[in-house]
């Protein structure tokens, strides 16, 4: 069930008169929009909430978790890229709710005794900026196993190396001309350079209860096991991740990132780190020491426990066969429901 924007009564944008709302900013590196706004004092978190919007776990009758529901965040109502959709400015923060035109007093149970100013109107200043991820709405989701498509970001991209280590003995001196020591083997160990790429993706914003502590739920067990069933870090792509071929992306880590949401309170990030090897990871390097045809030409070969190929991607490749076992990323690290 989709999360209804809260009910604002009034919302009414102040600064006619000097220009100061909406007051535009641009830049290299930062763009923003800050507005400000009138709304009934009453309603006044409501509208906090109605601006940044929040998420939370739609559950079946049996509290088990179904899909992921997003409130997305008020987009500017003018300024948008002419590049593309990732230029609109979103409702990031509210950094300042005053109160205009006093009222009277009034009390609260939670401080006794204390006399609370109540106001007519309460002023919202509203700062609308560049997001980092795409903003889509529930109905632009297909499935739970879509839910990457949106409020997830490549936080970095980090090239690397896998030094491949040949035995001594491989490969022999060879002199110009012939001559000694031509023919003599290199009795040390010597090795290729392999490239790496780690990839970390963010996915942002996400409620306390996909993680409960006590209560670990479907998608942390997914992640790390359960006692019977084994978790997926440690396994490759079986599909195409990011633009990636299958085998090429391993799952290696992730980190869960406390969050502190308004009005929300505790909340969530997800880090994913994916080691990309366009090699392919069940795939490693084989050198033909000998230069004769009949052992095979050097090049990067599927390695399993028996004769069976399976092409990633195409093949379904049983569990234990390879190095990595393989999965579907994209369907299962954004997915808060259980994978049936």
């Amino acid at each position: 069930m989709a999360i209804d924007r809260p009910a604002v009564e009034y919302l009414y944008e102040r600064g006619s008169r000097d220009g100061t709302s909406f007051r535009d900013s641009f830049g290299p590196d930062e763009t923003n929009s800050v507005a400000k706004f009138f709304t009934n004092w009453d309603d006044r978190y409501n509208a906090v909430l109605a601006f940044l919007g929040y998420s939370a776990i739609e559950r079946d009758a049996s509290n088990d978790p179904v899909r992921l529901n997003r409130l997305t965040p008020l987009r500017h109502p003018d300024i948008a890229s002419a590049v593309n959709g990732a230029g609109h400015l979103y409702a990031t923060r509210v950094p300042s709710v005053t109160g205009h035109k006093f009222t009277t007093k009034r009390s609260s149970d939670q401080l006794p005794g204390a006399e609370l100013n109540q106001f007519f109107r309460a002023e919202l200043e509203v700062y609308f900026e560049h997001v980092p991820y795409g903003v889509l709405e529930d109905d632009e989701i297909d499935s739970p196993a879509t839910e990457y498509q949106r409020f997830t970001s490549i936080e970095g991209l980090q090239p690397s190396a896998d030094y491949f280590m040949l035995p001594g003995g491989t490969l022999m001196y060879v002199k110009d001309g012939g001559g000694s020591p031509t023919g003599q083997r290199i009795p040390f160990n010597v090795g290729k350079v392999m490239p790496m790429l780690e990839m970390k993706v963010r996915w942002h914003s996400l409620p306390f209860d996909l993680y409960a502590p006590l209560d670990p739920g479907p998608w942390f067990e997914r992640m790390f096991g359960d006692g019977t069933t084994r978790g997926w870090i440690g396994t490759v792509n079986s599909d195409a991740v990011f633009g990636h071929a299958p085998g090429t992306v391993l799952f290696s880590a992730l980190d869960l990132i406390p969050r502190r949401l308004p009005l929300i309170g505790l909340a969530w990030d997800v880090v994913f780190t994916l080691a990309i090897d366009v090699n392919r990871h069940n795939f490693k390097y084989y050198w033909n020491t000998s230069g004769g045809s009949s052992v095979g030409a050097s090049g990067f070969y599927f390695v399993g426990k028996d004769e069976t190929f399976y092409e990633p991607g195409v093949d379904a490749m049983p569990d234990d066969h390879s190095i990595y076992d393989e999965r579907d990323l994209l369907s299962g690290l954004f997915n808060v429901a259980e994978i049936v």
